[in-house]
């Protein structure tokens, strides 16, 4: 799908700033575009980094916040996850797995119950 130009949308800052607290003490590296955010595993391993979370900007009232399918059926999480929808970013037909969100707490304690789920 097409993501829209956040242009300092204060509802997707706030919760890119939300994931982005509970990723960086995990070493997750945060990288920013243009109507989305993503972040990589930032641990040691081989040289080859992968998107592993999505923070996507898809028009208004559809901010989807998503992990990568593939970590989540490693991981065996794909049930356990509460994520009904699916997922990518133009130009990746990598899928993602997640649900929209808002600027709220009960969004914020989605995303943490999900975060949760990963090392």
């Amino acid at each position: 799908m097409q993501t829209v130009a956040i242009d300092g949308d204060p509802n997707f800052v706030a919760i890119d700033a939300h994931i982005d607290s509970r990723l960086k003490p995990k070493k997750h590296k945060r990288l920013a575009r243009k109507g989305s955010t993503s972040w990589e595993d930032g641990r040691p391993k081989p040289k080859d980094s992968e998107v592993v979370v999505k923070l996507a900007n898809f028009g208004p009232d559809a901010i989807s916040f998503g992990i990568r399918q593939s970590l989540a059926a490693k991981h065996g999480l794909l049930g356990k996850m509460g994520c009904p929808d699916v997922f990518t970013v133009d130009p990746s037909d990598v899928p993602f797995v997640g649900f929209v969100v808002a600027n709220d707490p009960g969004s914020f304690r989605r995303i943490d119950d999900v975060l949760n789920l990963f090392p």
